[in-house]
């Protein structure tokens, strides 16, 4: 496990306590914002309750002294009655804001809390009681109140936020972080192994078909490794089986160009036999039939190395020398048919390749081409290099490729034919003169080596296929 896949893990808790500590703040602020306008209205309603008590009660005593006694000592009362009260300022004023009205009023001034009660004496003059109180005791409960609010929330906000860093861990952090690490080991290929989450919850659900995944993806892994090794078994025997269709055809060329040594053997081996030679004509015999001894076993152990199945082996080589092995092979099959073969080679051309595939190519391009002329003509086997970019169904960047084209003056293949002349069992040749698989084989094999097989028409009338494969790298 990686250095950061703690803190990996920890994003989701992280971010479920941003969200809480988040959510609690908001409440605590709306909550306490509400609390202190309900306790600011509720005090402002009891004060009123109070000064109204206070106000009226007064407004009632003063009208009776000043009936009673004169206007002197209805004043002095409401001064004694201020001096009883310590923290209510009580007065009795003729001017001022508190006349600009009829009835009982309140309001805030400077801090205070006033309200005033309109005096209407018996002889016609207006006056009126006010009756003021601090408002800083209140603020200062006020300021208590929030701050106590803010501490409250803040406690409960560090609680909630610990409950959930200790139980998010716990039951958030620890199952996201075993799913990752399956989810890592599968992504990897590790499709063992079942996560155990004893939960019952989506986290454990989630771990079941996690597990169910794997299993699936498992079985399809050894079913499609069962096919592809099938796939490439049909694969190597159908090579095999056109490597042999091919050593058939070339069976009937070999016989008549092994005819001409096997005479020259038996004309040697008579004059021998005779006991007429002299002694340098007994060593020139001898020489000249193990000399063609030598050729028939060449011409032989060619064929028998064509035939035989081998395990592909790609490495550097040079691709000439397999083109004019090749050439080599099938000139007494084209001599048979009246075609020429000329090879055109422009040095060493090395490429990474398995060198048995690749002829077996080139002898499935010939063989077609010597096909394509019943009436005999020339058959041309051109080797070079060229840096080009692939086509797009082969993709890539442009590199250098070594190639082989092979042309002949056949009858050519018809435009409409020519985007099928690869698919398997696609022929235009005579029943029973070809089963179709050659050029779709030849083509696959030219793929496995991450190259191509191209087919173009030559003016006037045959065929050029050329085989292009990577070169190697110097």
């Amino acid at each position: 496990m990686n250095v950061a896949a703690p803190a990996a893990t920890m994003r989701v808790t992280r971010q479920l306590m941003q969200g809480v500590i988040a959510t609690t703040l908001l409440v605590g602020v709306v909550n306490g914002a509400f609390r202190v306008m309900r306790e600011e209205r509720t005090m402002a309603d009891d004060t009123r309750r109070d000064h109204d008590f206070v106000g009226r009660t007064l407004r009632s005593a003063w009208l009776d002294v000043y009936r009673m006694k004169g206007v002197a000592a209805a004043d002095a009362m409401v001064r004694d009655a201020d001096a009883a009260f310590a923290e209510v300022d009580l007065r009795v004023r003729d001017t001022g804001p508190c006349l600009a009205g009829e009835g009982d009023r309140a309001f805030v001034d400077d801090a205070r809390f006033v309200s005033c009660y309109p005096l209407r004496a018996p002889d016609g003059v207006r006056r009126a009681l006010v009756v003021s109180e601090s408002m800083r005791p209140q603020w200062r409960y006020f300021r208590v109140s929030v701050a106590r609010n803010m501490v409250i929330s803040l406690i409960t906000t560090a609680f909630v936020t610990g409950l959930i860093a200790v139980f998010g861990q716990r039951v958030i952090g620890r199952p996201i972080l075993a799913l990752r690490e399956k989810a890592r080991r599968v992504g990897a290929g590790d499709l063992g192994g079942p996560l155990r989450l004893e939960r019952d919850d989506e986290l454990g659900e989630l771990a079941a078909e996690l597990n169910a995944m794997c299993e699936r993806l498992a079985t399809a892994r050894d079913t499609v490794e069962a096919q592809h090794r099938a796939n490439l078994e049909t694969q190597e025997q159908l090579r095999h089986a056109d490597r042999l269709r091919t050593v058939g055809l070339l069976a009937s060329g070999l016989a008549h160009e092994l005819g001409t040594p096997l005479n020259v053997v038996l004309a040697r081996a008579g004059l021998l036999a005779d006991g007429d030679a002299t002694r340098d004509e007994v060593v020139e015999g001898a020489t000249v039939i193990a000399e063609q001894t030598r050729r028939m076993t060449r011409m032989i152990r060619q064929l028998l190395d064509f035939a035989r199945h081998k395990r592909a082996e790609k490495a550097p080589g040079d691709l000439a020398a397999t083109v004019e092995r090749c050439a080599s092979m099938m000139r007494a099959t084209a001599r048979q048919s009246g075609v020429a073969v000329d090879v055109r080679l422009a040095g060493e051309q090395r490429a990474l390749f398995d060198a048995d595939q690749i002829q077996q190519v080139l002898m499935n391009l010939v063989m077609n081409a010597i096909q394509a002329m019943p009436d005999g003509g020339a058959l041309r086997l051109e080797v070079g290099a060229v840096d080009l970019a692939p086509p797009a169904d082969v993709g890539g960047a442009r590199r250098r490729w070594c190639f082989v084209a092979v042309d002949d003056e056949g009858v050519g293949i018809a435009p409409e034919n020519s985007a099928r002349v690869f698919e398997p069992f696609f022929t235009t040749k005579d029943v029973g003169a070809g089963t179709g698989l050659g050029l779709s084989i030849s083509y696959a094999i030219a793929r496995d080596h991450g190259g191509w097989i191209a087919h173009a028409p030559r003016a006037p009338r045959g065929s050029r296929f050329t085989l292009f494969i990577p070169a190697a790298q110097e």
